[in-house]
């Protein structure tokens, strides 16, 4: 992705985003505070299985 197809992409993601959040942040929060630290961390490693991690914060990938 060139950086002007992500000047247009990054609003588009946002407004997606936002909407999501509205929709679905509450229930989403309340979810995620009933976890312990064990169940957050599993939650974290298996979307750690479906999303590249970056190597750092300068990543380009």
């Amino acid at each position: 992705m060139d950086s002007m197809d992500a000047g247009k992409a990054v609003p588009e993601l946002h407004s997606d985003l936002v909407q999501k959040y509205e929709k679905h942040g509450e229930s989403t929060d309340k979810f995620w505070r009933s976890f312990d630290a064990t169940e957050r961390a599993k939650c974290m490693e298996i979307l750690g299985l479906f999303f590249k991690r970056l190597s750092n914060m300068y990543d380009k990938a």
